[in-house]
């Protein structure tokens, strides 16, 4: 199968997202709790795998935060 493969930038996939972090985002010492920030770094990296891939793909695994 020969075809041309039609390539992308990195910046054609660029996407920022912007929180504002609340009381329900803290924990008792006043700072964001961990799982939150996870979540949110998931939602934007599922965004950013859509854009550049053109197809849903799933987290496979989070070595480290």
């Amino acid at each position: 199968m020969e075809g041309k493969v039609e390539g992308k930038y990195v910046e054609d996939s660029r996407t920022e997202m912007v929180h504002i972090v609340m009381p329900q985002h803290l924990n008792g010492l006043g700072t964001l709790f961990g799982g939150q920030l996870a979540m949110w770094k998931d939602t934007i990296a599922g965004v950013v795998v859509t854009r550049h891939s053109r197809m849903s793909i799933p987290t496979a695994a989070n070595d480290n935060l």
